[in-house]
């Protein structure tokens, strides 16, 4: 970029999500962020890394798209360790709640096993903190109570079981959580602004 030497050459990595608007992850970064220099220190490999990835030499090469996304992947991950160490990463949100030792545990728990019978005690115990702190510091992190978000993971759960198994919503609400399919799909509704039947056939019509 620019007259001058040495040359600038821009990488950029493109991540197709579905509902981005609805992730955890992008709802708790801004627009843009900037890494500085003395991330160095913390990522050494930065830089080599981004070369490869840069490289147009070995593009054609057996296996270089899979290396490449994985390596892709650990630069993603590697920036937002150094966003939530940041000041600028202090606050609230998922990311914050990720990064509490106690609490971070137990939502990597919940997210792996939506569908166990999570309860406010259950997750005190796996973080190891009495229950009112625990439900304090979770509330603090996240800005809403622990079983809210757990009712959150199980939705967008049921809604990825929908997609892939389609599974009668009667199954899907009690498999949820939900007291009845009625509270399933009104809590659907809100979240996703269409009933599950109606989002099933706007994601099919979607696909093509």
């Amino acid at each position: 970029m620019g007259d001058g030497t040495p040359r600038t050459r821009i990488l950029a990595l493109a991540y197709l999500l579905r509902e981005p608007d609805r992730n955890p992850v992008l709802s708790d970064l801004p627009p843009s962020f900037v890494i500085r220099q003395e991330a160095e220190t913390i990522f050494p490999w930065l830089s080599s890394l981004s070369a490869y990835l840069v490289e147009q030499k070995g593009g054609h090469l057996p296996g270089y798209t899979a290396t490449a996304s994985h390596l892709a992947d650990l630069m993603f991950t590697s920036f937002l360790r150094s966003w939530i160490a940041s000041d600028s990463g202090a606050g609230t949100g998922w990311l914050k709640g990720l990064s509490d030792p106690q609490i971070g545990g137990v939502l990597s728990l919940v997210n792996a096993q939506p569908m166990a019978k999570w309860t406010v005690d259950t997750m005190a115990r796996e973080a190891n903190m009495a229950r009112s702190t625990f439900a304090r510091r979770f509330s603090e992190l996240l800005s809403q109570p622990p079983m809210d978000y757990v009712l959150g993971v199980r939705l967008s759960a049921a809604r990825d079981m929908m997609l892939s198994q389609r599974l009668p919503i009667a199954q899907l609400a009690e498999n949820a959580g939900y007291q009845s399919e009625r509270a399933f799909r009104s809590a659907f509704v809100r979240c996703y602004g269409m009933s599950p039947r109606d989002y099933l056939k706007a994601q099919h019509k979607a696909q093509g």
